[in-house]
Order: C-alpha cells, then sequence, then structure tokens
C-alpha cells in the first residue's frame, strides 16, 4: 500500500487532470537518457507547501512505466515497516514484460519467460526462488503481497526483524535502530535484480520527512545500483530542514536542485476552466493568478468556493476572498513547527507594506532575535517574501489571515501599528493607513496631517465611520488654518450620508470658520446641498437664515450666486445670461455687486469664475455664443479649478458647454482636475456630479456598457444623499440614462426609469431642463409602436425648448429625434424640412459630429442617390474620436441605404463594417437590424451569403479561425485558448463548414470579401 501525502495537491490535481510542469517534466524525463550509460542521476525536486511536488512525482512515474521503466514509488512519511511492505508490493507486481524479461535471464534464473499481466493473475515474480521470500507453509508458491495471506506473512516475518516498541504502539522513532537483516537484503537483492539496461526510478516523496530506519533502507536499496541505469529522485518542502543522517547525505550525494514554481497564469487559467467546469473572464484569471501567486494547492481550495456557483465571479470578489480552513490548517503547521512562526505571520499580514522586523517584534510582543528568527522560517517556507519586505507572498493567505483575527483583534493590532509607527518617526501614510484600518480613534495629540491622511485612507476604503473618527479628532485638536481645513473636510464627509446632515455640519462650521477660502468651500456645499435637497424636507437651512447667522462679504456674495442657479427654473437662459453678466461686472464706482471692502475684493475674485460659468452656459443656450467661442471660454474657465468649484454645479454648467460641443477629451481631463479640486477628503458631492459627466463622454464614445454603469452609480450616489426626486439635475440623468439603456436595447430597464420610478411620473416640472426625459419617453414610445405617444411628448420637449428660447440644438435636440419618427409615419416633406433646418442652423450643424448626425437623419429621408450622398459625407465626419456610436448608425443607414439601390457586394461590405462598430459599442438594436439585413442579402449574391456566415460563427469558432488566418498551427492555437489541440480541430472544423471552404488553403479566396474581416474580428475579442 502506497500512502499519498494529503498536505499535497497531487490528489485534487488528479481529479482535474495534470496541469503545466512541461519544463520540469522535461528535465526529470531527460535524466532516464542521462542514466543510460550505467550511472545514478539524482533529481531534488523543491518547493513551497502545496506547490505540487507530489503530482509532479505521480505523472512522472506514471510517464516512465509507460516508456518501459520500472518504478519504485515510496513516501517517507512511512515508517520502516510500511515503507518496505510499499517496495516489496511494487516489485511483487508484474512488470513491464521488456525489462522484467531482460532482467530475469540475466539472473538465470528458471523464469526465463515472464507471462503477461493480463495472462497470469499471480504471475511468477523476482521475488520467488532462493532469494525471494516464498513461506514454507505455503508450499513454496511465489509470495503475493497483493493476496491477503501472503501479505500478512510478509508482515508478520519483517516483525520479527525489526522488533516494536515493547507496548506495540510506539513511534518509528521509539523503535530503536534498525537491524541489518536477512529480510531487507533479500529486497534489496531482489531490487537490484529487476534493475536492467532499462532505467530504474526511484520516486521518493517528502524525504525531509524520514527516520534513521526509513533512510538507512532506502539508503541500502539504491547504493548497490552504483554502475546501473538508475534515476533517483527525491522532493523536499521548502522550509523543511534535511535530515543530519548518512543515509539521507548518500541518497543526495552530487544531486541536481529542480525548483518547483507557481502555475503559470495559463497553467492556472486551464487548471480554473478544469475545475468550475468554465470559462473565466481575463480578469478574474489574472487576479486569481495573482492571489494564490500560482500555488496549485491554493488555487485548488479556492476554486472550490466558485465552483458550484453557475455564475461568474468578478475580480473584486477574487481579491477579497479568503479560505479560513486552509489558513487554519497553515497556522496549525506552522505553530506546531516553531510556534513564534504563526504569531509573526498574522503580524505580518496585518503589518503590510509596513512589515520590518521591529514592528512585527513590537506587534507579538516577541524580543527581536525571535521575530527574526520566526520570519527567517516563513521566508524560507516561501509564506512570506525574501525581498526585504516581510509581506506574505499569497495575498488571499494575507486576507485569510486577517479574517480570521476577530474584530476587535484587528483593530486593536491596527492601533497597535500605528502608535509604534509613530513613535518611530515613520512616513505619514504608513500610519495613516493603519489608523484607517482601525475604527478606535488613537488618545492623546496627533498631527493632524496624520489624521487627516488617515481619515482620507477610511473614506477611500469606504470606512465612513472610521474617517469620521479620525477627522472630528483633527477637528477637536487642530487651531488656526488647519482647523478650518479639517471642517472642510468633516463637512464633506456628512455630506456623504445626507444632504441635510452635511449642509447643517457646513452652517456650523462657516459660524467658527476664520480663513475666507475655507468659508468659500463650505459654501460651496452647502450651496450644492441646498439645490438638490427635497423642498419638503424639514430642517434644512435656508439661504436666508445663512446670511443672517454669517454676517460676511463671502457669504452675501455666495447668497446671490446660489439664487441664480436656483432661479434658472423660473426664468428665461436670456434673462438668466443678462444677470450673470449684471454680477460679474464692476459698478461705475470701482465695487462689485458680489460684495464690498477688501474681503468682498477677495471673495468676488474667488467666486467670479463660476458666476461667468452659469452665465456662459445661458448664453450657449440661447445662441448668443457660437459653438467654438463658448467652448473656448468653458475651457478657460474650468483651468481655474478651485475658483469654479466654489459652487458645485458651476463647473458642470461650463463641463456641458465642453461636451454639447464634442469637446469631449477635453472635457475628460478636466473632469479628472476636478475630482481632487477641494480639499474635502472624498469631495463626494463634486464626484457624483462629475459621474454623469462622465457618462456622457463614455456613450458618445460609443461604450455603452460603461456609459450604463456610470449613469446608475450617479443616480444611486444621489438618491442616498436624498436628492429631490423632480430635482432637474437628477431628472437629466434619468433621461440620459434612459436613452443608453435604449441603445443597449433594454427596453424593461428604460421603462423603469421612465415610468415606474417615483421620479417618472407623468407630470412634470415647468422647464426646458425636463427636455431630455421626454425625448426618451419619445423614443421609448417610438420603440414600442405607439407612435401617438412618441408624438405627444416630442410635441411637449419641442414646446418647453421653444417658450425658453432655447436655440442650441444638443442640449434639447428634439428635431434630430423627430425626424425618424415623421419619417416613420409617411410624413416625409415635413421630416425633410426638419432635416434641413437642423443643418442650417448655427449650433446645430457648428460642429463635425453634430453636423453629422444632420447629415445622416437627412440621409435616411431622401434616400436615393441624394440620400446615399448625404450619408456618405455623415460617415466622414463621424469617423473621429467621439462619435463612434454614431459612426455605427450612420455606417448603418449608408449600408442600407446601397443595398437598396442593389448594389449588394457593396452593400455587404459596409454592413459588415456596421455590424462590427455597433457589436464594438454595445448597440444591441442596431446590431439586430445589420444582422437581419445581412441574412435578407444571403440569397442574392455570394459576398452577403459569407458575411451571413460568419455572422453565424460562434465566438469560439471566431477565435480559432483567426488563430488560423494569423498562421498559428492548432498546436500553437490551443495553448492560447487554454483548450486542447482536438477541441481546435473540432471549432476549425465547424467553421469550414459553416464557410463552405474546405481548409486554409482556400483562406485567399475568402477574405477577399469586403467587410468580412471586420465582422470576423468582433469575435476575436472574446476571450476564452
Amino acid at each position: 500500500m502506497r500512502v499519498v501525502d494529503r498536505d499535497n495537491v497531487g490528489a485534487a490535481q488528479e481529479a482535474h487532470g495534470f496541469v503545466g510542469r512541461h519544463t520540469e517534466l522535461g528535465v526529470l524525463l531527460a535524466s532516464a537518457v542521462e542514466a543510460g550509460a550505467g550511472a545514478v542521476v539524482r533529481r531534488v525536486v523543491t518547493g513551497e507547501h502545496r506547490v505540487g511536488r507530489t503530482a509532479l512525482l505521480e505523472r512522472f512515474s506514471a510517464l516512465s512505466r509507460a516508456r518501459a521503466h520500472t518504478v519504485i514509488s515510496v513516501n517517507c512519511r512511512l515508517d520502516v515497516l510500511s515503507l518496505y511492505e510499499s517496495v516489496a508490493h511494487q516489485i511483487a507486481l508484474p512488470q513491464p514484460v521488456a525489462s522484467a524479461q531482460l532482467a530475469a535471464e540475466q539472473a538465470g534464473t528458471a523464469h526465463a519467460r515472464v507471462p503477461s499481466p493480463s495472462t497470469a493473475p499471480h504471475a511468477p515474480t523476482l521475488l520467488s526462488g532462493p532469494h525471494g521470500y516464498a513461506p514454507a507453509r505455503y508450499g513454496g508458491a511465489p509470495a503475493d503481497p497483493s493476496h491477503p495471506r501472503d501479505a500478512a506473512s510478509f508482515g508478520a516475518d519483517l516483525r520479527g526483524h525489526f522488533p516494536t516498541h515493547p507496548s506495540g504502539a510506539g513511534t518509528a522513532a521509539q523503535r530503536g535502530p534498525a537491524p541489518t537483516c536477512e529480510r531487507a537484503r533479500a529486497l534489496a537483492a531482489a531490487v537490484a535484480r529487476i534493475a536492467g539496461p532499462a532505467p530504474l526510478v526511484f520516486a521518493v516523496d517528502d524525504l525531509d520527512l524520514a527516520d534513521e530506519r526509513t533512510a538507512t533502507l532506502l539508503d541500502s536499496l539504491v547504493r548497490p545500483l552504483r554502475g546501473t541505469p538508475v534515476v533517483f529522485v527525491a522532493a523536499l518542502q521548502d522550509g523543511r530542514a534535511t535530515p543530519p543522517l548518512p543515509a539521507v547525505s548518500n541518497l543526495l550525494l552530487d544531486s541536481q536542485p529542480l525548483r518547483l514554481e507557481g502555475l503559470s497564469v495559463s497553467d492556472a487559467t486551464l487548471l480554473a476552466r478544469r475545475q468550475v467546469q468554465r470559462a473565466l473572464k481575463p480578469e478574474a484569471s489574472a487576479a486569481l493568478h495573482r492571489v494564490c501567486a500560482g500555488n496549485p494547492g491554493l488555487l485548488t481550495d479556492f476554486l472550490s468556493l466558485f465552483a458550484a456557483q453557475a455564475r461568474e465571479f468578478t475580480r473584486e470578489e477574487v481579491e477579497r476572498a479568503i479560505l479560513p480552513d486552509t489558513m487554519e490548517n497553515i497556522l496549525r503547521r506552522l505553530a506546531r513547527d516553531l510556534p513564534a512562526a504563526a504569531d509573526v505571520f498574522v503580524a505580518a499580514a496585518v503589518a503590510g507594506d509596513t512589515a520590518e522586523p521591529r514592528l512585527l517584534a513590537h506587534l507579538c510582543d516577541l524580543d527581536l532575535a525571535a521575530t527574526m528568527r520566526a520570519a527567517d522560517h516563513l521566508v524560507r517556507m516561501r509564506y512570506l517574501r525574501d525581498d526585504g519586505t516581510l509581506l506574505p507572498r499569497h495575498p488571499v493567505l494575507r486576507n485569510s489571515a486577517l479574517a480570521a483575527m476577530t474584530y476587535m483583534a484587528r483593530d486593536s493590532a491596527h492601533l497597535k501599528a500605528a502608535e509604534f509607527l509613530h513613535r518611530t518617526h515613520a512616513p505619514v501614510e504608513d500610519i495613516a493607513r493603519h489608523l484607517a484600518a482601525s475604527s478606535t480613534s488613537p488618545d492623546g495629540a496627533w498631527p493632524t496631517a496624520l489624521l487627516m491622511e488617515a481619515g482620507r485612507a477610511a473614506a477611500a476604503a469606504g470606512r465612513r465611520s472610521a474617517a469620521l473618527g479620525y477627522v472630528g479628532h483633527a477637528a477637536r485638536t487642530a487651531s488656526g488654518s488647519d482647523r478650518d481645513r479639517t471642517l472642510v473636510a468633516l463637512a464633506d464627509l456628512r455630506m456623504a450620508d445626507s444632504l441635510q446632515e452635511g449642509a447643517e455640519e457646513c452652517l456650523s462650521a462657516l459660524r467658527s470658520a476664520t480663513d475666507e477660502t475655507s468659508r468659500a468651500w463650505l459654501l460651496a456645499g452647502l450651496g450644492g446641498a441646498l439645490y438638490l435637497h427635497a423642498p419638503e424636507r424639514s430642517g434644512m437651512p435656508t439661504v436666508d437664515l445663512i446670511e443672517q447667522t454669517v454676517a460676511s462679504d463671502t457669504v452675501r456674495a455666495w447668497a446671490r450666486l446660489h439664487r441664480l442657479v436656483v432661479n434658472e427654473n423660473a426664468h428665461s437662459p436670456r434673462h438668466l445670461a443678462a444677470r450673470a453678466h449684471q454680477l460679474s461686472s464692476a459698478t461705475p464706482r470701482g465695487a462689485h455687486p458680489l460684495g464690498t471692502g477688501i474681503g468682498a475684493g477677495r471673495a468676488s475674485d474667488f467666486l467670479r469664475p463660476a458666476v461667468d460659468a452659469f452665465g456662459l452656459l445661458n448664453r450657449y443656450l440661447t445662441g448668443a455664443a457660437d459653438p467654438d467661442s463658448a467652448a473656448a471660454e468653458a475651457d478657460q474657465l474650468l483651468g481655474m479649478e478651485k475658483r469654479i468649484c466654489a459652487h458645485p454645479f458651476a463647473p458642470i454648467a461650463a463641463l456641458m458647454v465642453l461636451v454639447w460641443n464634442d469637446r469631449f477629451e477635453t472635457a475628460a481631463g478636466h473632469v479628472e482636475r476636478l475630482e481632487s479640486c477641494t480639499p474635502a477628503l472624498g469631495n463626494y458631492l463634486q464626484r457624483t456630479l462629475l459621474l454623469s459627466i462622465r457618462a456622457r463622454i463614455a456613450l458618445a464614445d460609443g461604450d455603452i456598457g460603461r456609459a450604463c454603469e456610470q449613469f446608475e452609480h450617479s443616480l444611486e450616489r444621489l438618491a442616498r444623499v436624498g436628492t429631490a426626486r423632480h430635482n432637474p439635475f437628477r431628472i437629466g440623468v434619468l433621461g440620459a440614462y434612459a436613452g443608453a439603456l435604449l441603445e443597449a436595447g433594454d427596453q424593461r430597464g428604460a421603462h423603469r426609469l421612465l415610468y415606474e420610478d417615483e421620479s417618472g411620473e407623468a407630470a412634470l416640472p415647468v422647464g426646458w431642463q425636463y427636455g431630455p426625459m421626454l425625448l426618451a419617453r419619445s423614443g421609448l414610445s417610438l420603440v414600442e409602436g405607439d407612435f401617438s405617444e412618441a408624438l405627444r411628448h416630442l410635441a411637449e420637449a419641442r414646446m418647453r425648448a421653444r417658450a425658453a428660447g432655447i436655440l442650441a440644438s444638443p442640449p434639447v435636440p428634439w428635431r434630430l429625434h423627430g425626424i425618424p419618427l415623421l419619417h416613420q409615419l409617411g410624413r416625409g416633406s415635413e421630416a425633410r424640412e426638419w432635416a434641413e433646418q437642423q443643418i442650417e442652423m448655427p449650433t446645430g450643424g457648428g460642429t463635425q459630429r453634430e453636423r453629422g448626425i444632420a447629415l445622416r437623419v437627412l440621409g435616411a429621408v431622401l434616400g436615393g442617390g441624394e440620400g446615399e450622398g448625404a450619408l456618405r459625407e455623415a460617415v466622414e465626419l463621424l469617423d473621429a474620436p467621439g462619435s463612434r456610436l454614431q459612426l455605427a448608425h450612420a455606417t448603418a443607414d449608408l449600408g442600407l441605404a446601397v443595398a437598396d439601390q442593389g448594389r449588394w457586394e457593396e452593400a455587404g461590405g459596409i454592413l459588415g463594417s456596421a455590424l462590427s462598430l455597433a457589436d464594438a459599442c454595445g448597440a444591441a438594436p442596431l446590431a439586430t437590424k445589420v444582422r437581419r439585413r445581412l441574412t435578407a442579402l444571403g440569397g442574392t449574391t455570394s459576398g452577403p451569403l459569407m458575411l451571413r456566415a460568419v455572422a453565424e460563427l460562434t465566438p469560439r469558432e471566431k477565435q480559432a479561425l483567426v488563430g488560423a488566418l494569423r498562421g498559428l498551427s492548432n498546436t500553437t492555437l490551443a495553448s492560447e485558448l487554454h483548450v486542447t489541440k482536438r477541441t481546435v480541430e473540432i471549432h476549425l472544423s465547424a467553421a469550414y463548414r459553416k464557410l463552405g471552404i474546405r481548409g486554409r488553403k482556400d483562406f485567399g479566396q475568402v477574405f477577399r470579401i469586403p467587410g468580412l474581416w471586420p465582422l470576423l474580428l468582433e469575435g476575436d475579442r472574446t476571450q476564452p
């Protein structure tokens, strides 16, 4: 009986097939060639715990047997008696006929011919005869240890020569030295007898656990074989000391090391696929390899958590996962080997990037020497890095060690680490990281900068209560300008919980703040909270109350600015633009309407960019500012990040001007800078508002999925703080989000947003700002086939825009939404009139993208050659950054127009490009429309027929076909896709059959068809 080390991963891997290790197996198999000249080749396989040493030995043994080599596999966890029986059992079983026959002939025994195992249930073995083991009571028949009777006889006779402990239950170490006995010599002689021209392979696992008897017996088997071909492979675990025994030294003499590292990313991915029985996302596979450092044992444990789940697991889930049972076993092993090692490992997990011997000693209450001994042991066992950082090598084990601690123990350890680092003058960010991880604020006076950094780190990690504790502590102990900064940060943290709580904190801080700049930031927070809050919510401070409570020029100037913002629904954009111009202009006496005096002058400078941003927005809406000059002015105002943030909606106003004028790259750059333009820790409110800008940029660029995620996140954050349901900003985000969902084909999601949510009531407040919501409702009704409702919503959006004097097209593009609707209703002349008006509008056709969109809708209405010309110009204009979604629509319309004129080959190529664009954007309805048209063209000519065939290929078939087109062999392609060669052949055969070709030699005639290559490449983006 052979015992396998259950701590190793061999058994688990065997269940899913051996993975990787091609280089290591090649080295071991090459040893047989080296041993062919009659040498003893010794290899020592080393590696960390559960890296797969046992699995490698088992695989090597199996491959060696397949090559007709005689293999003896032993595990040194066995005591000497079990080891003897294991070896006797293996050499007593029928050996491969070729090697056994040669050995028998060389020995000159009566068994010159060795029967095949298939014809002899108890074949004669080399243990029979004068040197074999054949008790007289069995009539001299050759012994077969696989038979219960003979196995019992082996054990009974052997125990006579290897006395056990008097009690009969002693351990191997208690049984006294193993005497040289006749049976041990007989076993050695039997082993020598089966050695022949084919190499004899010893696969010895856990040699570092061998006691003196086991090592002596092994040495007695190998030593007499000098001069015969022998491959001796032993496995040792990192961190375990090799026994200081002469026999072990003899066995490892002149051995060559072979180190096992973790699996590669591709091999780890293959192991994961086999265990969970499905493909993983590339980012999840990479994270899985990273957190387990490629260790196959940890990978197997980790994957067992997810194997039963039918859904995909994300990178975030992988990085947060823990292995409690695995961690418990590891800590138990460490405590058994070296009691301090378990404590030091947990301390290293707590310390993280700040780990160093003195800190670990402090956390473990050990002296430095004991800590360094334990750390060295952990490094040798490959649990800690050996690069001076003392970080755990496997992130999943660090997470698991932290999770194994109680909440209070973890809090206490982080606080203890922070106090030690503070005393030793460590960098502020290192101390703050530990403070942020603890929910208990430290006692005594700590530097304000340190507490603020801790609050920032805690807020970033989502631990808001801890962040409030640190910033509150800083506010209580700081003084002067430092205290003002802490008050701003504290108010921002409160704002993330509730607009009302944030406003109250801002007002309280405003009463005690002494710095004018800090007051301006607090007023900015108040402005955002008052703009977004629900009017029915009681307790919210009013502008009048704020002016009465804090009498200063800055507050009075801010009040005028805020009233300008909140009156956008009560007055037309033309009136608001004039009011903003009045506030931003100096009076004849040199005073400023925003305030008077020296302090007021500073306040005016601070607030003027925000006033100008609102003025610019309203001038653009009324057509008083052309697109280019408006975009240039918005860019200039946003360059004054700190001052334009005096009201949180001022930068939004300037950014919308950039987005409406297609300056997406410029807008994205300003968004990055604006997210950190205030002294607030999380800048929660500003980031929430900016999310909608990010989403609009992503939507224009054709990333519908990301746009929907960002719109949804923005709405969630707005709801969390208690934003009014009919707030114009929130309704604008809802309308844009619903439009994105319609582009993605999610009608149910769009309907939920537009009607079923509490903000989706039929009646909307007065104001042009609700126009996008009405246009989204019109688009949904059009998709659902309710043309009367679509017209009604479109008419209301048009009426609101005209009543407000809106001349710019992008804010409420009612014409662009109405033209397709009128065309479908058969009102072609009216649709054409609207399209021509759209092109002639200064703002509608002023930018390249807006002109391209206008030409697209015009071309679709005109039809024929005239419409095709407009569509070709539209495609040319839209083939630019930030217009990919509109380019997909224009290309599809062009392909349909060309097909309607009977040019099917050309149409197939254009539609293939449109399909590739639509799929890349995630525009499912558009992609479906193009696919249907390609299918309809299928019987017309060979080109579209081939396009239809490519469209019907599965993602795997497309991947295999693309690889074949790249010239990759089936073997290389299998390795790249992490599948077998046979699977690649099956995919390619299916693809060839669908395309109607015989193989690679037909590629040239097929892929000359226009549009086929981009259509095929859409499948190559699908990861295995």
